[in-house]
Formats: C-alpha cells, sequence, structure tokens
C-alpha cells in the first residue's frame, strides 16, 4: 500500500501528471500498470492520442465508446451517437468534440450520461 491508500497510487499520480502536461507516452505507460482507467482519464489520454495522430486512436476511441456504452447507467442510443460523433470528430482535435467526451465521462467513478441542451446543440452538452 502507498501513502494514498492505493496499491497503484506510483502509477495514478504518474498517470495525473502525464496527462496534465499533455505528454501521451507517460500517459499510455502508467496507464498500462494501473488495472483499470477512468473514463474520464482514457477520454484524456484519446484526447492526446486524437492531438498527437497516434495510429491507434481508432481502436481506443472504439473500445472508449464501448466502455462509455456499458458503464454508464440508462444510456439511450441518442446518445450514444453524440458521443460517437465527438469521437470521429476528436480524431481532427476538435477541442468542443474533447469538452463534450469529458461532459460524457463525467466526474472520476461516477459516470454520467449526455444530453442535448434545449436548443438541441450538442456542442452545448452537459452531464445530466
Amino acid at each position: 500500500m502507498t501513502s494514498d491508500g492505493s496499491k497503484y497510487g506510483s502509477a495514478n499520480r504518474r498517470l495525473e501528471r502525464a496527462l496534465a502536461d499533455g505528454d501521451l507516452g507517460r500517459a499510455v505507460a502508467a496507464s498500462r500498470e494501473l488495472p483499470r482507467v477512468g473514463l474520464r482519464d482514457a477520454a484524456k489520454i484519446l484526447f492526446l492520442m486524437a492531438r498527437n495522430g497516434d495510429r491507434r486512436y481508432p481502436r481506443a476511441a472504439a473500445r472508449w465508446l464501448s466502455r462509455y456504452a456499458s458503464e454508464v447507467a440508462d444510456v439511450t442510443p441518442d446518445q450514444l451517437a453524440h458521443v460517437a460523433d465527438a469521437l470521429a470528430e476528436l480524431e481532427h482535435a476538435d477541442p468542443e468534440a474533447a469538452e463534450m467526451l469529458l461532459a460524457a465521462a463525467g466526474p472520476e467513478g461516477a459516470p454520467a450520461g449526455v444530453r442535448r441542451s434545449a436548443d438541441g446543440d450538442r456542442g452545448a452538452t452537459r452531464a445530466r
């Protein structure tokens, strides 16, 4: 156990630092040491992959969408479609798509669904 009570505290801290620094290589290396990476951190890794033109992005994005579909309670096909659209846009490093994915992932440990705003604008999505 580490001082933060987690067997994986060091890897978690390295992942947090790598994400904050925008370092894809360090983020991937740290994530491989963890038994599970939350949806929110995984979305941040996807953003780094997209920004760096990483060839692994399409497959990683598909895995993330699959996790989102299975981990988020009461997700609807419409919500999945919006998140899939954001993943496609993220491949072109669209910052609004990154914001949508982070909103969809919700706070770590408590994934939230995504819904359209009252005016129907996908860019104005928010956590449920």
